[in-house]
């Protein structure tokens, strides 16, 4: 077992060996499966957020796995490993080469173990499909990490939203074509919708394999991030096609048009460019804004490196298909907002994401055939959700305000009748009395509901409070004002 262990990512060998402690403070004999798992599900591991953001409830997850935990420690069968560790680990070095990180054990454990699918916890992880545990930080992704930044891997389906028509299936295998010609494609892809541009770029992935029979990797890098921490971008490239296994890599840049990449290759030079396009493995794919002016930059960046050109318009879609991915991948959303969305909330988003009047579009449903956006309607329920946020967190202070208020009120009363000169414009204020009445009935409900809920009423107040959900013409990923202008309502 102590050479298998040398074949994992230093991440699992941490995990393992504080495991290991653990058993011996409690005095056990052998490690078993639920022990790791509790270890990889402290705050300091990746496993945690990466499963809070599929929408997996991490106390239910404990709970199961601590129902499944042997009260009596389990026998050794082999250095300190229980058997099912020992069957667990030996199924995960057949399935994978090189070096195995978690992603690779967390999809062999939940979707290859099948002795252990009869236990609780694995129906709980089973929430994640089997093409999703790559978003884990693996060792792969962890090659190309700079101080801050890293080239994480592509987001799998719940991060993009698959193509919805006729037309977009057909881009997306265009896309696999061009992808096994033997010149490095470069496809420049004008989009104001990252989540649609990513869809579609998880499609075309899925495509190659199943008619090349050939593994795709696709990496989102974040171009300017790994500029400002002073890395090499193709450098950084060169790295995680070095470490990985697949036999093709996509490398996504968002928010880089030609212009950037032409300014990009002359700082750091033609020859690492050039290296990297000569492998037809290798794919760059350039998402920006589409009102973004090419001056002929491409067409001569593509005969410095000798790669082909392509440009993928995005397909249209409507309010329908963005509610559909919306309702689809709700608990994600609920989990990047912090709180549960009703449906009716998803609706008035989707439709304000049409550009029409949100409160006549959804009662004459003319907003499911428009043109909607995926990344629009993101962006409203998660600035909506800030505001109810902020309205909950300052429910408080605005009561003490008002009780506060009140009493100075009473006391001026009873100045004004100690003087014997009461009038109607000296008494209380009831105006003031019954909204701190509506405050208090609001707020108890509130407390009375445990946590915040983004309603549909949420969604119209931000609506209303603001002028346009996002009004940057090239903020095409998520307009970060939204939030901000919403902390200060």
């Amino acid at each position: 077992m102590e050479d298998w262990l040398q074949e994992f990512d230093p991440l699992v060998q941490g995990a393992l060996s504080k495991a290991f402690r653990l058993i011996e403070q409690r005095g056990g004999d052998a490690l078993s499966i639920e022990d790791l798992l509790l270890v990889l599900l402290e705050s300091h591991y990746p496993l945690a957020a990466f499963l809070q953001g599929r929408g997996v409830d991490i106390d239910e997850l404990v709970r199961a796995i601590q129902c499944e935990q042997p009260i009596v420690s389990v026998p050794s069968e082999q250095d300190g490993f229980s058997q099912d560790m020992i069957a667990w680990f030996a199924r995960a070095r057949e399935n994978s080469r090189g070096i195995r990180g978690l992603a690779q054990l967390m999809r062999t454990l939940v979707h290859e173990c099948e002795w252990l699918s009869q236990r609780a916890y694995i129906a709980v992880l089973e929430q994640v499909g089997e093409r999703q545990w790559g978003g884990i930080d693996d060792h792969g992704a962890a090659r190309i990490s700079g101080v801050e930044s890293v080239a994480r891997s592509l987001a799998p389906l719940e991060s993009g939203a698959w193509p919805a028509s006729d037309e977009g299936f057909a881009q997306a295998r265009r896309i696999a074509a061009l992808s096994a010609s033997e010149t490095s494609p470069l496809l420049q892809m004008p989009t104001r919708s990252i989540v649609q541009a990513k869809g579609i770029m998880t499609c075309a992935a899925s495509v190659y394999a199943d008619c090349f029979g050939q593994s795709v990797a696709a990496w989102h890098v974040p171009v300017a991030a790994l500029s400002r921490n002073g890395r090499r971008i193709s450098q950084a490239l060169s790295e995680v096609a070095r470490g990985s296994e697949a036999a093709n890599h996509w490398f996504f840049l968002d928010g880089v048009h030609p212009e950037l990449l032409a300014a990009v290759v002359e700082r750091e030079g033609i020859r690492p460019w050039a290296e990297l396009a000569a492998d037809p493995s290798t794919v760059l794919v350039l998402a920006h804004p589409p009102d973004e002016a090419d001056s002929g930059t491409t067409t001569r960046l593509c005969a410095q490196l000798g790669l082909s050109w392509s440009v993928l318009w995005q397909p249209r879609v409507s309010g329908a298909d963005v509610l559909r991915y919306c309702q689809d991948n709700q608990p994600r959303l609920e989990a990047s907002i912090g709180m549960t969305v009703e449906i009716a909330a998803l609706r008035l988003a989707v439709a304000a994401s049409t550009g029409q009047e949100p409160a006549m579009a959804v009662e004459n449903g003319l907003w499911l055939d428009a043109a909607a956006d995926y990344d629009r309607a993101e962006s409203i329920l998660r600035a909506a959700g800030a505001l109810v946020q902020s309205e909950w967190a300052l429910g408080p202070v605005r009561l003490a305000t008002l009780r506060s208020r009140e009493r100075m009120d009473e006391q001026a009363e009873l100045l004004t009748l100690a003087r014997e000169d009461a009038t109607a414009a000296n008494l209380v204020d009831e105006a003031a009395a019954l909204e701190k009445v509506a405050t208090e009935v609001d707020w108890l409900e509130q407390v009375r509901a445990g946590t915040p809920a983004l309603d549909k009423a949420a969604v119209l107040r931000w609506l209303e409070s603001s002028d346009s959900a996002s009004s940057s013409p090239d903020g095409f990923w998520y307009d970060a004002r939204c939030v901000s202008v919403a902390t200060r309502e």
